[in-house]
């Protein structure tokens, strides 16, 4: 009986310290996740680059009402200069 009594005394003991390294597993883990995800501050720290649309250009070439009349077809720039590169080469033409 004292022998079934220790048995169960380490089987309840090594249970315990599994569920305590599980939780400390699931903490650390948790804790990591949330210092890598972090996002920082989202808020420009200045205009838009000669690269870069403001955020103005780019809500309204989502909704259709961007006018894109006036980019250059570039390779190097901005994202509707580069499109319309790549559809002028699709199309036989070259860019600038």
């Amino acid at each position: 009986m004292l022998i079934e009594n220790n048995k169960n005394k380490k089987a309840r003991l090594l249970k315990k310290i599994l569920y305590d390294l599980f939780i400390i597993v699931i903490s650390v883990s948790v804790l990591y996740f949330a210092l890598v995800v972090y996002a920082g501050i989202l808020v420009p720290p200045g205009p838009a680059g000669s690269t870069m649309m403001p955020l103005e250009d780019i809500y309204n070439a989502l909704a259709g009402t961007y006018n894109s009349s006036a980019a250059e077809a570039k390779e190097d720039g901005n994202v509707m200069e580069i499109l319309k590169c790549i559809t002028n080469k699709i199309n036989g033409g070259s860019c600038d």
